[in-house]
């Protein structure tokens, strides 16, 4: 649920930073947020774990590490070029070590194993073109409406991306 509201918040940045809202004032809430999400985490024994095995998975590779260890063993077997659309091992039901939620949280870490790092950059290339390209047409549109929603699809766009791929990486929690 802290995702979802960390992508609802990002869709609203952007679209008040389409209706002309002035930046210090989003930068102030961004802090706030930032702090609450912080309070929230800390209060909480579970997500505190969660935060506690971001700092060292390996110490609790088959627990709390479990997660995130598979996610960087699945980017690190692709390589550069990748082992072929279906053919990584992650992907296999059968590997008794595989990848959780492979289809909708570890996405990215699929698309290293079997793609590499060269399918990667490129994902990741034609990404940023899609949000650069949302975030013009917003800039450049002519009613309101319109910029409200491209820049609301920016802003989805971009904080899914940002969270997922950071989250696969080990850059974020």
């Amino acid at each position: 649920t802290l995702f979802r509201s960390v992508v609802v918040a990002s869709i609203l940045f952007f679209m008040c930073l389409a209706g002309g809202t002035r930046f210090i004032y989003l930068f102030f809430a961004m802090i706030l947020a930032c702090a609450g999400a912080m309070a929230l985490a800390i209060l909480e024994p579970y997500r505190l774990r969660r935060l506690l095995a971001f700092l060292d998975p390996f110490a609790d590779p088959t627990d709390t590490g479990y997660h995130l260890v598979q996610s960087l063993l699945a980017i690190g077997s692709g390589q550069l070029t990748g082992q072929g659309y279906l053919n990584g091992t992650q992907t296999q039901a059968s590997y008794s070590a595989a990848l959780p939620a492979r289809q909708t949280d570890f996405i990215f870490s699929v698309c290293g194993e079997e793609l590499g790092m060269v399918g990667c950059l490129l994902l990741l290339l034609v990404l940023a073109l899609i949000i650069l390209r949302c975030y013009w047409v917003g800039r450049n549109a002519s009613s309101p409406f319109s910029a409200y929603v491209s820049m609301g699809i920016a802003g989805m766009l971009l904080a899914q991306v940002f969270f997922n791929v950071g989250m696969c990486l080990y850059i974020l929690p």
